[in-house]
């Protein structure tokens, strides 16, 4: 349980970090749409993993020793997959534009100038506003969402902890 707590804070951060890196990577009339690929390309991923590492668990190759074969295999091939993920990742991606080796200058130019063009009405338009926490903190409005997020969380991880199981179990 406790590398389970620790799995998911790390994880929490992939959401607000992603929103940073769109923030210097994505021209501005793009943003809304390549968030909404990846955070479909999310939901999308968790089933087809969950559906390829069924599959994946179900296999018995044919002299495969029993270590690698079975739900071993699956964990195996989901490791090596994120690892290649994260080596790529390390190797094309930079917190900006300017930083990036992988990028042409046409390329950059574009992003830069969509950044740009939002930057200075931002600096003009931005007035320090205080967050109002306690009317925050007791709308009805904001704990309803809160209840539907966790709930929500709750729903996801319950089908793709359980739902393998249960359809192996009826199905078979």
């Amino acid at each position: 349980i406790t590398l389970r707590v620790i799995e998911r804070l790390a994880q929490g951060v992939a959401y607000p970090a992603m929103v940073a890196v769109w923030a210097k990577w994505a021209p501005v009339q793009e943003r809304t749409i390549l968030v909404l690929i990846v955070c479909s390309g999310a939901y999308l991923g968790d089933a087809g993993a969950s559906s390829v590492c069924g599959w994946l668990g179900g296999l018995k190759p044919h002299g495969w020793p029993t270590e690698f074969t079975g739900w071993r295999l699956a964990l195996y091939v989901s490791g090596a997959l994120g690892v290649l993920w994260t080596m790529m990742w390390v190797t094309f991606m930079s917190s900006s534009p300017d930083d990036n080796a992988w990028i042409t200058q046409q390329e950059k130019d574009y992003i830069e100038s969509s950044i740009a063009s939002t930057q200075g009405a931002k600096k003009q338009s931005k007035a320090k506003l205080d967050v109002p926490w306690p009317q925050l903190l007791t709308s009805i409005p904001v704990w309803g969402f809160v209840v539907c997020e966790f709930f929500d969380g709750f729903g996801f991880a319950l089908l793709f902890s359980a739902g393998p199981t249960y359809l192996k179990e009826v199905f078979h």
